[in-house]
C-alpha cells in the first residue's frame, strides 16, 4: 500500500528537518510506529488521533514488506480508503508546514 510508504517518507523528512543524520534515520528502518514516536518526540503534533490509528493498522504490513510483495491476505487494511487518504494528506500538510514546504496543492475532501 503506497500510503504506508508515503507515511514513512513524510515522517523521515520531518526527522531530517530536525537535524537527524541519514544514519540515525536509517536506524528507524521501516517501522512506522517507531518513526511516528520519534517524530512526536521531536515536536510533531497532529490534531487527529486517527492518524496514529492508521499508522498502527498499516505498520505490520509495511514493516514486514507484505505490501511490497502483495501479500494482501495476511494483513489488516484500513476500512475506509478515502478516510485513510485524507489522514495521510493531513499528515503531509502538517509536516510540510513545519518544514516550510508549499502544501496548497494537497487537497483534503
Amino acid at each position: 500500500m503506497n500510503l504506508s510508504f508515503a507515511i514513512e517518507l513524510s515522517l523521515k523528512a520531518f526527522l531530517s528537518s530536525k537535524g537527524w543524520s541519514d544514519k540515525k534515520i536509517k536506524e528507524v528502518g521501516h517501522d512506522l510506529v517507531k518513526a511516528w514516536n520519534c517524530a512526536v518526540d521531536e515536536g510533531l503534533e497532529i490534531c487527529s488521533e486517527d492518524v496514529f490509528d492508521l499508522i498502527k493498522i498499516l505498520s505490520d504490513g509495511h514493516n514486514t514488506h507484505k505490501f511490497r510483495y502483495l501479500e494482501w491476505k495476511s494483513v489488516t487494511l484500513p476500512a475506509d480508503d478515502h478516510q485513510a487518504l485524507d489522514l495521510v494528506t493531513q499528515l503531509h500538510r502538517r509536516i510540510g508546514e513545519l518544514v516550510g514546504l508549499n502544501t496548497e496543492h494537497l487537497n483534503v475532501n
